[in-house]
């Protein structure tokens, strides 16, 4: 998946890497994806997994 992010979503998000090695970008953008997903109503088990993995940053 290809995606342009504003500059300031990528300052923040490049910021946020920097602080926490133990991320990379593509678990960071499948967290913001399933919360996203997750919040907005997705019944979906395997969202509602990767959702609470998240939060609770397990790989």
């Amino acid at each position: 998946m290809e995606a342009e992010l504003p500059e300031a979503l990528f300052e923040r998000m490049r910021d946020f890497l920097k602080i926490h090695p133990h991320w990379d970008q593509y678990q960071l953008v499948s967290c913001a994806i399933a919360n996203f997903l997750y919040q907005n109503g997705s019944n979906d088990k395997t969202v509602a997994q990767h959702y609470l993995d998240g939060i609770f940053n397990k790989k």
